[in-house]
């Protein structure tokens, strides 16, 4: 019995002893490198330059020229010096307005420069220089959908292996526009709109993110029609009043009225504001700012309300208005209604 142990474990032994052999003499096996986009919050594939862009009548200006880099990098040390080429894919505009409900529009070729080769060096995981992507011409993107430019790893060159990932290699450069119409709000005092016609406010919301003083000076009270209300708030942090007409039309003009009542003072009152409107609520268009005059210290009352008007220079179809109150006669606003005319 101890005899056959021995032969089997001897057996045993024997048929191991191949295998390690095996294992002692067998190759090392070379990972090849993934080379893949390192954008500069690590992992995006996306980077948003914003916009905003003074119109006039005939003439469109931006002051910026932005540009954006981004480095290439790779999963394993280049094998030797490796440069990764990038091109713009059209293409995948409209597959990614598709799956995020967007209506970008493709970047024109003028309005950027390209820089698309970026190489990494011998050894290393990341590219010593830059894809770079310069906007130009911004005076002449005024589409307020906004544009996007895909850009693609498309090729390698100089190294004896490695692969392009296929899960970070694109990057979208997306151009969000706003457009200004400064000097378009003018400042009429109290003379009334003349040809305009007030908007019923029947079915329209009003909301600001600034608390008002407190419940008895709710921000709903500027649409009550009712002169002895009042919304008052703190001028701090200059939080729009933003008004939800739910209905599009093509406002052309506001009324504001100063508030009376517990602090109808001439020190609380609004001085200079912004004016902006939108088709979404999303997507805004400034209508410039302008200032208004500072109600007489007792010289009004509810009865007799000092109405301030100002009227849009140019205007478009819009759903949303904002106020956006910039500085006051004091810390607070005090304000009975707001009117809007087309």
């Amino acid at each position: 019995m101890k005899l056959r142990n021995i032969i089997w474990r001897a057996a045993l032994a024997l048929s191991i002893l191949p295998c390690c052999v095996a294992c002692d003499n067998e190759e090392t096996i070379a990972v090849p490198s993934k080379y893949y986009i390192g954008t500069e919050i690590d992992p995006s594939d996306a980077y948003v330059v914003s916009l905003m862009l003074n119109k006039t009548e005939n003439v469109v200006t931006g002051s910026i020229q932005p540009k954006y880099s981004f480095i290439v990098r790779s999963t394993m040390p280049a094998p030797n010096d490796v440069q990764i080429n990038v091109t713009p894919d059209d293409a995948l505009v409209a597959s990614y307005n598709t799956a995020n409900k967007t209506t970008y529009a493709l970047l024109p070729a003028e309005n950027y420069t390209l820089t698309n080769k970026a190489t990494i060096k011998s050894g290393a995981y990341s590219s010593t220089d830059s894809i770079s992507v310069s906007l130009a011409n911004v005076n002449t993107l005024t589409s307020d959908n906004g544009y996007l430019l895909p850009l693609r790893l498309s090729s390698v060159e100089g190294g004896n292996s490695g692969t392009i990932s296929s899960n970070r290699s694109v990057v979208y450069v997306k151009v969000n526009v706003a457009l200004s119409y400064p000097g378009n709000l003018l400042f009429k005092g109290t003379e009334a709109l003349s040809g305009l016609t007030n908007i019923k406010r029947t079915d329209f919301e009003i909301k600001c993110a600034a608390p008002a003083y407190d419940d008895s000076y709710s921000i709903a009270y500027l649409l009550d029609g009712n002169n002895n209300s009042s919304y008052l708030r703190s001028i701090g942090g200059a939080a729009p009043i933003e008004i939800d007409m739910h209905a599009a039309h093509t406002p052309k003009g506001l009324s504001i009225t100063a508030g009376y009542g517990k602090y109808s003072y001439s020190n609380y009152a609004l001085n200079k504001f912004q004016v902006l409107v939108s088709k979404d609520g999303v997507k805004w268009v400034s209508y410039g700012e302008t200032s208004i005059a500072q109600p007489a210290q007792g010289g009004s009352s509810a009865a007799n309300p000092f109405i301030q008007y100002i009227e849009f220079k140019k205007s478009s179809e819009a759903r949303y208005v904002q106020i956006k109150p910039l500085t006051a006669y004091g810390n607070f606003i005090n304000l009975s209604e707001i009117n809007l005319f087309e």
